[in-house]
């Protein structure tokens, strides 16, 4: 079976629905891409008002170079639904917070050859080929795709903390 290029994979889906500060929540996620050095790119923000709250989506996304032939990519959908604001009293001190549902989806991409060095013939293309399927294969497959993998399995982890959604235990 041939690898694909890119490698891509479903790392997780995360849905709430509750009492969340939103712009704490992104300012977390936002400050894990870069303090884990990745290039933090935002793409689509859109808002839309409606008579049941606020609807807004959010596509994010942080690249990282490995070397000169792997990158990685964490790409994320953000997804409000019925986003109105609440007071909430706590530490005897008032909040102003959102009442929500939330789904994030995200995913965790590894790109060989990002600089196309081997895209120059068909020659060089097949050797690609031959190089990702039988020379470097378990190295993609359990060092880059893994170790991706398990990284952002920690960025999912640190959303569901940040939102209440698992103890710390």
């Amino acid at each position: 079976m041939a690898l694909p290029n890119p490698l891509e994979q479903r790392i997780g889906v995360i849905k709430y629905q509750g009492i969340v500060d939103i712009p704490g929540l992104l300012k977390m996620m936002r400050d894990w891409i870069i303090d884990h050095k990745y290039d933090f790119t935002e793409g689509s923000n859109k808002a839309k008002a409606g008579s049941d709250g606020i609807k807004k989506e959010i596509e994010w996304e942080g690249t990282k170079e490995v070397d000169d032939y792997f990158k990685y990519t964490i790409k994320m959908v953000i997804n409000f639904y019925n986003v109105m604001d609440v007071e909430v009293v706590k530490g005897g001190q008032k909040q102003k917070l959102q009442s929500c549902r939330i789904l994030i989806e995200i995913d965790a991409i590894v790109t060989m050859d990002y600089n196309e060095k081997f895209k120059k013939g068909k020659l060089l293309d097949r050797l690609k080929h031959f190089y990702h399927n039988n020379v470097i294969k378990y190295d993609i497959m359990f060092v880059h795709a893994d170790g991706l993998y398990y990284h952002a399995l920690k960025l999912h982890r640190a959303i569901k903390e940040y939102i209440g959604m698992e103890t710390t235990k």
